[in-house]
């Protein structure tokens, strides 16, 4: 896996909105940063005409990284995509990589690297709110080492095809496997399942 940093992930005016709402929970916030991570799994090593032509596509977007900021503590987290899943970017991105020629990639993701800057340190509870304000809980993890991203592009061995008896057991082997399966299927939704079935 290769990891390639980008470009400011939010606008000027979106990151000061940003800021404010996360100053509004925990006021010792003084700064906050976000840039586009972009990881790249690719098999063999890219040759450098593939390293230059990946790097000129993931240069989009302009950067506005600011060096001078200084603050007492600075806390780094990364929000990528559940694992386990490909993105709706992922996808599009491997078109676009198959388009230019670029088949070695294997596939690339996209994530944002907060760069959070405190006047001290954040305790526990509040670095889970934090966590909490800056990723999407239904589509997407925040890591705090990027060595975890690995993680990202690890495929698991499909599960065998199972049954559900709703021949003979009726509505309440439906209502095994939504427990058994961890489908988390509301009651109208069992009963209308069962119904078309």
């Amino acid at each position: 896996m290769q990891i390639m940093f980008g470009t400011a992930a939010f606008s000027t005016m979106k990151c000061q909105k940003f800021l404010e709402l996360l100053q509004k929970r925990i006021s010792s916030i003084s700064n906050i940063e976000a840039r586009y991570i972009h990881l790249v799994d690719a098999g063999p090593e890219l040759s450098d005409e593939e390293s230059t032509l990946l790097a000129s596509l993931l240069g989009y977007g302009e950067d506005r990284r600011n060096d001078s900021v200084k603050s007492e503590f600075k806390l780094v987290k990364t929000v990528l995509p559940r694992l386990g899943t490909i993105s709706p970017w992922s996808s599009k991105a491997q078109d676009i990589l198959r388009n230019c020629g670029l088949s070695a990639v294997g596939r690339l993701e996209r994530g944002i690297e907060f760069q959070i800057f405190s006047a001290h340190v954040l305790g526990a509870a509040q670095v889970a709110l934090l966590e909490a304000l800056i990723h999407d809980k239904m589509t997407e993890v925040v890591i705090s080492d990027l060595s975890e991203a690995k993680k990202l592009f690890q495929t698991n061995p499909s599960k065998p095809l199972q049954n559900i008896s709703m021949m003979e057991e009726g509505e309440e082997a439906l209502k095994k496997a939504n427990l058994s399966l961890g489908l988390a299927l509301a009651a109208d939704e069992i009963r209308y399942l069962f119904d078309q079935f």
